[in-house]
This record gives structure tokens, sequence and C-alpha cells, in this order.
């Protein structure tokens, strides 16, 4: 038991990886939820998800996992290029699209770039604009 976590968060953490991050069926397996109405134990599981120690924990449990199968990024993304490969071959571009996606998510171009240059290069500078406009100041 790591991080000094008590047996029930330990069996939480070892479910919550092994269950492919559901955590509410996590914390059914690790806790008495039989009587929790399924959004409390939602809730409670999400709580439980915000402990650093927790976390840390979970963190670990991937590492071991990750190591002991050998997982890494390159061997991910290589898999994935290998299932592309398939998918051409077998004019299949749905499954070609996926895994591309799947690429695109393991190094983080998935994720939408905000552009914080202009074409030239030049950095954008926002301009603020004060106009006075003559008006009915109640004189008159």
């Amino acid at each position: 038991m790591a991080r000094n976590l008590t047996d029930k968060r330990e069996k939480f953490c070892r479910l919550f990886v092994e269950k492919m991050e559901d955590a509410s069926a996590a914390y059914r397996g690790a806790f008495r939820a039989e009587n929790m109405k399924p959004e409390t134990v939602h809730r409670c599981a999400h709580e439980l998800l915000k402990n650093p120690k927790i976390t840390a924990r979970i963190e670990e449990l991937r590492a071991e996992i990750a190591k002991r199968h050998e997982v890494t990024e390159d061997s991910l993304i290589a898999e994935l290029e290998e299932a592309r490969d398939l998918a051409k071959n077998l004019m299949n571009p749905a499954a070609m699209v996926s895994a591309t996606m799947g690429k695109a998510k393991i190094t983080g171009f998935d994720k939408k770039i905000l552009q914080h240059q202009n074409p030239d290069g030049s950095a954008i500078v926002p301009v603020t604009r004060i106009e006075i406009v003559p008006g009915d100041n109640g004189a008159g």
C-alpha cells in the first residue's frame, strides 16, 4: 500500500486503473455503496479523484502497468501507424481517420492551437480606440 492509503482507497485506485478509468465502478468495488444512489456514488468517486494522494497512486499504478507491458508513446504510435496502413490497404477511410486521430491525441496535436502572431511573425497587439463624439450635453 503506497502513500499511507487506507485499504479501501488503495483498492479504489487499483480498480480505477483496472476498470478503464470508471471511477463509479471502482468506488462501488472498494466501498459499501449498495444502498447509494448512482449520482452519490459518482460524486463520491470524483471527490476521491481530487485527492492528491489518490491521483499520485493512480499514476504509480499506470506507470507499473506501462513498464510491465513495455508501452511507450512510440510503441503506441507505431501500432496506430500499422493499423492505419492496414485500413488504407482495406480501403477503410473511417479506420484510417481513427488511427490518425489516435496518433494526434497521443502527440497532443488534437488540441486547438491559438495563433498569437500575425502571419509575418510579428506580435499581435490589441488596439484600443477611444473616440469622443460630440453630442447633446444638456446645454441648449
